[in-house]
């Protein structure tokens, strides 16, 4: 089990990101790996990141503002086939609202939404 401390990306240095609220997933077809759960969600101060992946891939955690920013990269790497991966991410410099966690390849994506409530 892998486990890894984020908290935010400094603002400043941001690019423009594609939206990736607009896109969705079918819940059925978790691909070869998938987000298993946000917890505690609504987040106050730090929140919990499980994702489980079937094969061997190279993936990228991240969070998202409701904008399409990038606020965090909770993981970024080559994953173990069968495995199940922890992060935690430190919510306290984040503002209240909605964002979206996705677990990316260059050929799946899942994401969940995350609720920051201060």
């Amino acid at each position: 089990c892998f486990t890894q401390i984020i908290s935010f990306l400094d603002q400043s240095d941001l690019l423009p990101q594609p939206n990736p609220v607009a896109a969705s997933t079918d819940a059925a077809d978790k691909g070869d790996f998938h987000i298993v759960n946000i917890s505690p969600n609504p987040a106050v101060d730090v929140t919990r990141v499980e994702f489980a992946t079937k094969t061997m891939n190279t993936v990228r955690l991240e969070v998202f503002d409701m904008s399409g920013r990038v606020v965090a990269v909770l993981f970024e790497g080559d994953v173990t086939a069968g495995e199940t991966y922890n992060t935690v991410l430190n919510t306290t410099a984040l503002e209240s609202g909605v964002y979206t966690v996705r677990i990316a390849s260059l050929s799946h994506a899942d994401y969940k939404k995350l609720v920051v409530s201060k």
